[in-house]
């Protein structure tokens, strides 16, 4: 976490396609760019969480969490909104993140 940004670095360990999506549980206070995406085998990609200006008492007491989900593809497209919706557990590699803030 720096001046408001975080990096959040995506591995694709498998020799296969995958994409990503990146939600939050407070979509209000955080921009995550991009939030979905491809990546090719054995690629990288990094994530910026954008945290929005906020009271310093909601920072110390936060429940705010971020949810990582990937999935296979045959191709390198990312699927749409109703695609995701349509994936089932078994497809998906799922990866819940707590939000911690560190004093400067």
């Amino acid at each position: 976490y720096t001046q408001g940004n975080a990096v959040l670095k995506l591995h694709n360990l498998t020799d296969s396609n995958v994409a990503f999506k990146v939600k939050t549980t407070a979509p209000r206070d955080y921009l995550v760019r991009p939030a979905t995406g491809s990546m090719g085998p054995r690629a990288s990609k990094d994530v910026v969480i954008i945290m929005q200006a906020r009271h310093s008492a909601h920072v110390a007491a936060t429940t705010d969490k971020f949810l990582v989900q990937a999935v296979q593809r045959d191709g390198g497209e990312t699927p749409a909104k109703e695609e995701w919706a349509a994936f089932t557990k078994q497809q998906l590699f799922e990866k819940r993140l707590d939000v911690k803030f560190q004093a400067s």
